[in-house]
């Protein structure tokens, strides 16, 4: 009994009842494997001979006030969306 169990031919017969579509997806998962390596490495040599690099620092004195500008658009939205969708006003009228 445990040679039927061990052998590969029972295991991929009862695999493929209970998952038909495993080729696929490995297929795919390959894909987006391949794709994120890809994206990986050619971040790291971009960075390395310095073409990123350079345009980082000339908008890195700018970012403070664009995430600052960012925070408190977020921030009034919440305020809004707590006033007049959320409720907080109506047990006051």
């Amino acid at each position: 009994m445990s040679s039927s169990l061990a052998s590969t031919r029972f295991l991929r017969r009862r695999w493929l009842i209970v998952w038909p579509g495993w080729k696929a997806i490995c297929a795919q998962f390959g894909k987006w494997l391949g794709l994120v390596m890809l994206v990986l490495t050619r971040g790291v040599a971009l960075f390395k001979e310095g073409l990123i690099v350079g345009r980082i620092r000339k908008v890195m004195p700018y970012l403070h006030h664009v995430t600052a500008a960012f925070l408190i658009l977020a921030g009034s939205y919440i305020v809004y969306y707590w006033l007049f969708t959320g409720g907080l006003l109506s047990p006051l009228a």
